[in-house]
């Protein structure tokens, strides 16, 4: 079986999580846990998939995500000036500082509308 990309949301609106297959148009589940979204998501997926198949239409690749370990991300001069003191202040690069503190906050969630943390999470 393909392994599909998979993505899980908090939606405040419905007081849950919402789960989907980005590849997968229209397959979302929703649960009131993570779990449960998931659970769901992999029913609704073979559903998807059984009739995608029946209706003789082709399955969709997954998308393969290959990471370089670059990239790059615009911040303000402020910003970019307190972590380059920040950098210097411990003896590391600022690259090196960056990543630090890119992987300390790397499993909390933050909506990017309102900088808000929240319970959703990528996955892949």
């Amino acid at each position: 079986m393909e392994k599909y990309s998979t993505v899980i949301l908090w939606s405040e609106a419905d007081g849950g999580f919402v789960a989907m297959h980005p590849e997968l148009p229209g397959c979302v589940a929703f649960g009131s846990t993570q779990a449960e979204a998931l659970e769901l998501l992999a029913e609704f997926r073979e559903a998807w998939i059984d009739q995608a198949k029946d209706e003789g239409r082709e399955l969709p690749q997954p998308i393969v995500h290959e990471y370089t370990g670059k990239f790059t991300v615009r911040i303000s001069r402020s910003l970019h000036r307190e972590v380059a003191a920040k950098a210097l202040a411990n003896g590391v690069s600022l690259n090196q500082m960056a990543s630090q503190l890119l992987a300390g906050g790397a499993s909390r969630e933050v909506s990017p509308r309102t900088g808000e943390e929240n319970e959703g999470a990528l996955r892949s």
